[in-house]
C-alpha cells in the first residue's frame, strides 16, 4: 500500500524574498480519489513583497486545470498559507503538477503527484451516484401504432403506493388487407412482504422474491407445472448488472446513470452485444415505457412494466445498435415530444436500413395519471 510520500526538495530556497519554515515538505503523492494536495493546514511561507503562484502539469498531455491553489497571489509582504486542492482523477493514469510561488528573485516549488487509482486499485467514476429520478406522474396508457392498421395499447393501473396492480395489452394485428385480429393479454399483481405474485391470463405465474431495496432478485416462472428460475444481480446503485437462467445469461454495463451495453450469452456459445445511446432529456417516465416495451433489461416484460428491475435510465433512450452484419434489422432510433413538465407526450421510433437510413416510423402516444405521492 502506497503512503503519502514527502521529501525535502525545492528550487532555490536560499533567497531572502520568500522563505519556508525549516523542515517544510514540498513533495506529495496521493491517490486518485484524494483531493487535498497538501496537509490540511496548508503550506505556510513568508515573503518580503508581492507574490504569485502558477501551476504547470509535468506528466502527460493537457493542462493543469485539475489543480487549484488558494490563494494564488499576495499583494504585500507578510506571512501566508496556501492550500492545494485537486479534482478526483478519473483518467486511470498517474498525473503530476508543480506549483511555483515567486516573490522577487526567489521561488519555491511544490510538486504534487496524483495516482491513477485509489488505494484499492480502482479508477474513480466521474459522475455522481445514480439516483432514482423524481416523478409525480405515472404512465397510464401507451398506444403503439404501426402504419394505418396495426396498433397495440398497454393500460396500467396502480394501488395507493404507486405499485402496478393491473397490466393489460390489447393488440390489433394485420391479417390481410382491411382485416385485423385483436388479442388481449391481462396480467395481475399482488404484493406480500418481500414477494410479488404475478398471474397472467394464460395461467403463467411468476413468484418474484425481492431484495432489501424492493427489486427482483429471484424469479420463479411456473408455466404448466414447469418452473424456470431467473436470478438478477444489482450494483451498489441498484442498477441491474446481471441476469441468469440455467442455460443463458445477460450482463449490463452502465455509464452516467444509463444502460449503455448489454451482453447476452448461452452455454452453447451463442452471443449478442447491443449498444444504447441517450438523449440529453431527463427520463421522468415511470415505468420507462420505451425500455419496457423493447425489453431492454428483462426477458420478462411483466417485470419491467412493474419497475421491479432496478432504477431506470437517467435519460431517455435515443438508439439501439447491435453488432453483426444483420443487426440493423433490429436497430432503431427514437425521438420524443414532451410537455412543459418534461413528461413524454409521444415518441417516434424509426427502423433502419443497412445504410443507416431511417424508415418505417411507428409512434407511441403516452398518457399519465397523478402519482399517489411524489418520490
Amino acid at each position: 500500500m502506497l503512503l503519502v510520500g514527502c521529501s525535502d526538495s525545492g528550487s532555490d530556497d536560499s533567497g531572502t524574498d520568500i522563505r519556508l519554515p525549516e523542515g517544510t515538505k514540498t513533495d506529495y503523492s496521493i491517490y486518485a480519489d484524494e483531493t487535498s494536495g497538501t496537509p490540511a493546514d496548508g503550506i505556510s511561507f513568508t515573503t518580503t513583497g508581492p507574490w504569485r503562484a502558477t501551476v504547470a502539469q509535468t506528466r502527460a498531455e493537457g493542462d493543469a486545470s485539475w489543480v487549484t491553489v488558494t490563494p494564488d497571489h499576495g499583494d504585500a509582504a507578510g506571512d501566508y498559507t496556501v492550500t492545494i486542492t485537486l479534482d478526483v482523477n478519473t483518467t486511470g493514469e498517474d498525473r503530476a503538477a508543480t506549483v511555483t510561488i515567486v516573490c522577487g528573485a526567489t521561488s519555491i516549488t511544490i510538486t504534487v503527484e496524483q495516482k491513477g487509482t485509489t488505494a484499492d486499485g480502482d479508477v474513480p467514476s466521474d459522475v455522481d451516484e445514480p439516483l432514482e429520478p423524481a416523478y409525480d406522474q405515472l404512465v397510464s396508457e401507451v398506444l403503439y401504432t404501426v402504419g394505418e392498421e396495426e396498433r397495440s395499447s398497454i393500460e396500467l393501473s396502480y394501488d395507493d403506493q404507486d405499485r402496478l396492480i393491473l397490466w393489460r395489452k390489447i393488440s390489433a394485428e394485420y391479417v390481410s388487407e382491411g382485416q385485423t385480429e385483436t388479442t388481449v393479454k391481462t396480467v395481475e399483481y399482488a404484493y406480500d412482504d418481500g414477494v410479488v405474485h404475478i398471474v397472467c391470463d394464460d395461467k403463467t405465474v411468476y413468484t418474484v422474491y425481492l431484495n432489501a431495496e424492493g427489486y427482483a432478485e429471484r424469479v420463479e416462472r411456473n408455466r404448466d407445472g414447469e418452473v424456470l428460475v431467473t436470478v438478477y444481480t444489482y450494483d451498489e446503485y441498484n442498477q441491474l448488472i446481471h441476469a441468469e437462467q440455467d442455460d443463458e445469461w445477460e450482463d449490463y454495463v452502465w455509464r452516467d446513470g444509463n444502460l449503455v451495453e448489454s451482453r447476452y450469452g448461452t452455454i452453447d456459445g451463442d452471443s449478442e452485444i447491443l449498444h444504447f445511446t441517450y438523449t440529453d432529456i431527463e427520463n421522468k417516465e415511470t415505468p420507462d415505457f420505451i425500455c419496457a416495451w423493447k425489453e431492454q433489461t428483462s426477458w420478462y416484460e411483466e417485470l419491467a412494466w412493474a419497475n421491479l428491475l432496478g432504477i431506470r435510465n437517467r435519460s431517455l433512450l435515443e438508439s439501439r445498435r447491435g453488432e453483426g452484419e444483420w443487426a440493423y434489422k433490429d436497430d432503431f432510433d427514437v425521438e420524443y415530444e414532451a410537455n412543459s413538465q418534461g413528461y413524454v407526450l409521444s415518441a417516434t421510433e424509426y427502423c433502419l436500413t443497412a445504410d443507416g437510413e431511417r424508415i418505417n416510423p411507428r409512434t407511441y402516444d403516452v398518457s399519465h395519471v397523478d402519482s399517489a405521492g411524489a418520490k
